[in-house]
């Protein structure tokens, strides 16, 4: 908890508990978060184990299930202290694979929880691994799991914003490397999020999801497959053509920052 923040406007009504993606943190979220405060939606959100400013060993976890933990610590939290408000989970990226593996490992549904959010959410990798590194990660999986290597995300590929590029470049607290063991547990909850589809189904919560269509991270059609098999009653699918992967640090963030709390309120009763 120790690196948990919380954005609050007045009269808040709403709140909209964000987990971000691999490498970064929640500090690159102030903007959403002055983004809600004006709607009266209160933002929380905290660093991942291994990111940011968390204690744990940088760029490395034991479990993915580590990060899910986490998350329900967070929503326990909120659940605590703000119990009559309505609570969206809001992942992008890695933090999009974190809630998806979140909502379906849960046994039973958070009544307060009303829908989930995701952008440009991790179900695949369009970043091809050199061959010579995953030779590596082979080799030094089962005696030295905390090894870490560069993640190979490069600034130019998050965003078309010059100046989002430059501050990704520039944060200390973007961290670009991860462990062996880290690799091999976020390939399999990739694996486990598609195995598992149908518990998003008997969740039954609704979800607004967002793709970037020039996005250089993930692949942009394995989303469009994921959602196929997604109770269209349940989900509101946007693909948007020339966007880059952070959509929400995208020239045009506002047009979607709009579509999101339209979204919320629609779906807050």
């Amino acid at each position: 908890m120790e690196t948990l923040q919380q954005f609050e406007g007045l009269e808040s009504k709403v709140i909209v508990l964000v987990v971000h993606g691999a490498g970064e943190h929640i500090g690159r979220y102030q903007h959403i978060a002055d983004w809600f405060n004006q709607h009266q939606y209160i933002m929380v959100g905290g660093d991942l184990p291994g990111l940011g400013k968390s204690k744990e060993k940088r760029g490395h976890i034991e479990y993915f299930d580590d990060y899910l933990k986490k998350v329900n610590q967070w929503l326990e939290y909120v659940k605590q202290k703000w119990p009559e408000l309505p609570i969206f989970l809001l992942g992008h990226s890695m933090g999009g694979l974190i809630v998806l593996r979140f909502i379906q490992e849960l046994k039973e549904k958070e009544q307060q929880i009303k829908g989930i959010i995701l952008t440009s959410p991790a179900l695949s990798m369009k970043l091809e691994v050199p061959q010579w590194q995953i030779q590596v990660a082979n080799f030094l999986h089962n005696f030295w799991p905390s090894f870490t290597m560069k993640n190979n995300i490069q600034p130019y590929q998050v965003s078309r914003d010059p100046k989002i590029i430059e501050q990704y470049g520039e944060d200390p607290l973007v961290y670009n490397k991860v462990s062996i063991r880290w690799f091999f547990q976020f390939k399999e909850a990739m694996k486990q999020v598609w195995s598992q589809r149908d518990q998003i189904n008997k969740q039954g919560l609704p979800i607004l999801f967002l793709q970037a269509g020039e996005d250089l991270l993930v692949l942009p059609e394995k989303a469009t497959d994921f959602v196929s098999k997604i109770n269209s009653e349940l989900i509101e699918y946007h693909i948007i053509p020339e966007l880059y992967h952070e959509i929400l640090n995208e020239p045009e963030k506002e047009i979607y920052l709009e579509l999101i709390t339209n979204w919320i309120e629609k779906k807050r009763e």
